[in-house]
């Protein structure tokens, strides 16, 4: 009797959980900018990181809250505040490392003082790991063997890289308070040399800021194309692009009349970086004269199948009560941000479903400064070659470019450009022999010569397989109706 094994290993990424988890923090405002009324709150997540224990995911990171409001004497303010938090999330399967991305879904003012006031952000976590799967398979070139390729995706290394990307632009004019700093990353595409990784992606970033021309807003796109240290690196090498904003600061400089803002973006890479073989596996065995008997498994194999970026230009309104005083002018759009709720892929096709958010500031015909929050829902159907039905997709939106303009007195029109990455992968589900034993003894003597009748699903090792002849003993003649078997004989 005899026994046959080995091993077949696969790497890939998974999406592990995705569980939300609540940071609050305090402000305390100055004694002489005490809260009138609370314009806009937003909060955004950097920093973020996991590591494994045993079998929880330990997260880390902070949540940077930013806080626009009126003071008593209806002059606009801006506060902002990090606070870190710690999570552990209970995982359901074993991986060998963990990356963790987060998104603030919701912010609330818990409890509102002169001067103090308490937030309560939502964050939603993605934790995507690494896992590896080994799978026993089995090799006998002595048998009659029916194999079959799959792709083996086998993680090579992992590029990581931290950089900095800035902006700087004279303002002309006396900056009072910067009101507002929201960065937000889109990463586009990756090329992979000999030695190194070149990925190019867009910060987008807003600030709004009061100066002695009024209060202003603009937004920057920040280009970059940065390479990253690679070894026993590849061009066909498969890459998979996360990343996030570790930080964002402003830098001030130049005179009182013409103050130059530079806006200085940290932004942190982590890219695992596979390479995809085939793999040639057993699926089916026999033998001409011994028995040979063994149990078959289900097996998956997960791939990246695509990459793509998109931009789209899109617009909504609001409108306030009937009760509400009349626009006079908008003062300036802030807190842009965008929460992707349902993506489903088709062929050639990603399907996207998500709200933008958004505040107008903007001053009525009484003088007295207000805000409205907005909720822009988007239903997009974005061409992408070579998507599949039923692929796991990974989304990131950004939103940049935002203005807004007054239709009517109670109206606003407002414009944005949507940022928007996506990558997908899926599972090859294969059959693969795990394992097998040939059972010593000859069988019953076969006929030499055997006439069998085919039909339209016979092939030559199903036959050779039913009458125990190698598959190159099966002739096929003109006749596709019958073929002829016949078993060497010994010399």
């Amino acid at each position: 009797m005899e026994n046959f094994s080995q091993s077949v290993k696969s790497d890939y990424l998974k999406k592990l959980k995705s569980e939300q988890i609540s940071v609050d923090c305090i402000m305390n405002v100055p004694e002489d900018k005490l809260i009138g009324e609370i314009l806009g709150k937003s909060a955004s997540v950097q920093d973020i990181s996991a590591e494994r224990s045993q079998n929880f995911a330990n997260l880390s990171g902070k949540v940077s809250f930013k806080l626009i409001y009126k003071t008593v004497d209806n002059v606009l303010f801006a506060l902002d505040y990090f606070s870190s938090f710690k999570s552990d999330i209970k995982l359901d399967v074993e991986c060998e490392k963990l990356l963790s991305f987060g998104k603030v879904v919701n912010v609330e003012v818990l409890s509102q003082k002169e001067r103090e006031v308490k937030l309560k952000a939502i964050v939603e976590v993605d934790l995507i790991g690494i896992v590896q799967t080994e799978y026993k398979a089995v090799d006998n070139n002595s048998l009659c063997r029916k194999t079959s390729e799959v792709s083996q995706t086998c993680l090579k290394d992992i590029a990581t890289g931290t950089f900095d990307i800035y902006e700087e632009f004279e303002s002309g004019a006396n900056i009072e308070n910067i009101l507002l700093l929201d960065s937000d990353l889109v990463l586009s595409s990756s090329k992979t040399g000999r030695d190194s990784l070149l990925v190019s992606g867009t910060a987008t970033t807003s600030i709004v800021y009061s100066s002695d021309k009024g209060v202003i807003n603009k937004t920057f796109s920040l280009p970059f194309c940065e390479e990253l240290k690679q070894t026993d690196a590849h061009p066909d090498d498969e890459v998979h692009l996360f990343g996030s904003i570790k930080e964002s600061r402003i830098v001030l400089s130049g005179d009182e009349d013409n103050t130059t803002i530079r806006v200085e973006v940290t932004v942190n890479l982590t890219c695992p970086v596979f390479e995809c073989e085939q793999i040639e596996t057993l699926v089916d065995a026999f033998d001409t004269e011994r028995e040979v008997t063994y149990t078959k498994k289900e097996c998956n194999v997960c791939k990246k199948t695509g990459e793509w970026s998109f931009e789209e230009r899109l617009s909504g309104s609001a409108k306030l009560g009937d009760d509400t005083p009349y626009i006079d002018r908008i003062i300036t759009t802030a807190m842009t941000g965008s929460v992707p709720s349902s993506v489903k892929t088709e062929k050639d096709k990603i399907m996207v479903e998500g709200v933008a958010l958004t505040t107008v500031i903007y001053e009525d015909v009484e003088g007295n400064i207000r805000s409205i929050e907005v909720e822009l829902p988007y239903a997009l159907n974005l061409k992408a070659d070579g998507a599949k039905e039923c692929s796991e997709v990974y989304i990131k939106s950004a939103v940049c470019d935002v203005t807004a303009a007054l239709k009517k007195k109670r109206e606003i029109e407002i414009m944005y450009l949507l940022r928007i990455y996506a990558s997908s992968s899926e599972c090859d589900r294969f059959d693969l022999i795990d394992s097998l034993t040939v059972l010593d003894g000859k069988q019953t003597d076969m006929p030499a010569l055997v006439m069998y009748m085919t039909n339209s699903s016979s092939d030559d090792f199903e036959i050779a397989k039913s009458l125990k002849v190698r598959p190159e003993n099966v002739i096929r003649g003109e006749d596709k109706d019958f073929v002829l078997c016949f078993r060497q004989l010994d010399v």
